[in-house]
């Protein structure tokens, strides 16, 4: 996994799904970081019932992107934990 800075002017938002087998349920959180690494906003979401880790992964950066447009952010830089190979 390689984590870095955003270039001058962006912001990033890392997003990572969670599986929680016991409960039935998925979730995602997502991070968004300027430049400085100074955190500007985060969230949470749960999902019923669980999803196939692709599926989490994909619904945690779709969820992510439309937070953050609904924030008024823009040039934004999305990183993702699942390689979804």
């Amino acid at each position: 996994m390689c984590r870095s800075r955003p270039d001058p002017g962006v912001l990033k938002c890392n997003v990572d799904a969670g599986f929680h087998w016991s409960i039935n349920m998925t979730s995602y959180a997502a991070v968004s970081v300027d430049l400085m690494e100074n955190l500007l906003c985060h969230c949470l979401e749960w999902f019923n019932p669980k999803l196939s880790v692709h599926e989490g992964e994909a619904m945690g950066l779709w969820n992510a992107m439309n937070w953050v447009l609904s924030l008024g952010f823009n040039n934004v830089s999305f990183e993702c934990e699942s390689a979804f190979g």
